[in-house]
Order: C-alpha cells, then sequence, then structure tokens
C-alpha cells in the first residue's frame, strides 16, 4: 500500500504492507514528531526536542510529576527542519492514517501519534478517577491535538475512521 500526499502543510507518503512507515520531504519546512518514532532521515536535516508543558494549577503539576514517575512517560517532542527526508514508523505494527485538522481537536493516546505538520497544538487531557487508576492506567493520560495541519496516527492493525456528529 502506498498513499502519497501534497498538502499546503507538505508532502508525505505512507508506504509499507505489515506495518507503515511515514515519509516527510522536507524543503525548507518543519515536521514533528514524538521523540523516538524517527527511522532515518536523508539530507539536511535539523532536529530540536522540547517536552510538552503542563500549565495550570500546582495540582497539575503534582499530578504529572506523579505520572512521570509511575508511568515512566515522557512527553518530549522532535522538531525537524531543512531540506530531505525523513521516515517515521511505531516499533509495532500497524497502520498509519494522515488526519486533517481545520480547527477542530482529536483525542489520542500519547503512544498513537506519529507525527505532525501545520500550526498543531498538543497538550496533555488527562482523565482523573479511581477507574482509570485501577484499570491498569490505561486512558490515564491522553493527548488533545488541535489547530490547523496534519497528524498522523499510528494503530495496531487497520485504522477505520468515523464522522462523527454532534446532536
Amino acid at each position: 500500500m502506498e498513499i502519497l500526499g501534497n498538502e499546503e502543510k507538505g508532502v508525505y507518503k505512507i508506504s509499507g504492507e505489515d506495518s507503515d512507515i511515514l515519509t516527510v520531504y522536507l524543503n525548507g519546512s518543519q515536521v514533528t514528531a514524538e521523540a523516538g518514532k524517527m527511522l532515518f532521515y536523508v539530507g539536511d536535516v535539523k532536529s530540536d526536542t522540547k517536552e510538552i508543558k503542563e500549565g495550570g494549577s500546582i495540582s497539575k503539576h503534582i499530578f504529572s510529576a506523579a505520572r512521570k514517575v509511575i508511568t515512566d512517560d515522557h512527553m518530549a517532542f522532535t522538531t525537524f527542519s531543512g531540506q530531505g527526508e525523513i521516515s517515521f514508523g511505531d516499533y509495532l505494527p500497524g497502520s498509519i492514517a494522515a488526519i486533517k485538522l481545520s480547527g477542530n481537536a482529536i483525542i489520542a493516546s500519547k503512544e498513537n501519534l506519529i507525527a505532525y505538520v501545520g500550526d498543531i497544538n498538543v497538550s496533555v487531557e488527562a482523565q482523573s478517577g479511581l477507574g482509570s487508576l485501577l484499570f491498569g492506567g490505561e486512558g490515564l493520560v491522553l493527548l488533545k491535538i488541535s489547530g490547523n495541519g496534519l497528524v498522523f496516527i499510528h494503530g495496531g492493525g487497520n485504522i477505520l475512521t468515523h464522522q462523527l456528529k454532534k446532536e
């Protein structure tokens, strides 16, 4: 399978069979990815890694510190820029989908976000409650991804998309 995209925010290719690989072609543009998702690059590519900052109350900062200790969770993202091509993937087999955001938002687990291009904001969307802690912490920390651009999401296996309507 091969999907080519030529959006205003960049040129990309999704290819693979058992495990998709995302290739973004940089021509003075940039792409941001979760740290550890980059497979290789060709050309004059520079990188800058930053950690997502969580704003808000002191309790939010305490929760953030506790989450990092309990889950060994690091919220670092690397922005790549320059001239060349750069490829990304996940360590698990599965598909990568390109989702175009036009001022809207999606919620995804940290593990599913591969990369994004454009004016995208990523913030931590913490779910509270004893239930999420009792069930292995799954769903405890999610990402809210919003803005204008392309977001590349990885899913174990095939990805199905559904457009939800407000009632």
